[in-house]
């Protein structure tokens, strides 16, 4: 049982470690875009924005209900990092708990 719990942490872990870098990179990009550093027009740049807007925005979406828009600044990405890292640092008591 031991075993299991811990690879359940590890994998559950790995998950959120991948959203949090797919949510930092949808950051970057859609700055990058906003200030026309990068091309949005580029094959390669905009299957890498269309990749990560389908990882990242199912989530964005129930954040963006609740949280008001303020303008051109999106804060529902930064309330998605710090869910994930409050889930991230409580993963290890939420299991200790249930197992």
């Amino acid at each position: 049982m031991q075993d299991f719990m811990m690879l359940f942490v590890t994998i559950i872990d790995s998950i959120i470690e991948f959203l949090k870098t797919s949510v930092l990179a949808f950051i970057i990009l859609n700055w990058l875009s906003f200030f026309n550093i990068i091309n949005v027009h580029n094959r390669v740049v905009s299957m890498i924005m269309e990749i990560l807007y389908r990882i990242v925005e199912p989530m964005l979406r129930p954040i963006r209900r609740i949280v008001s828009n303020s303008g051109n600044v999106d804060f529902s990405s930064i309330f998605l990092l710090l869910i994930l890292w409050i889930v991230q640092r409580c993963l290890p008591m939420i299991t200790n708990i249930i197992f």
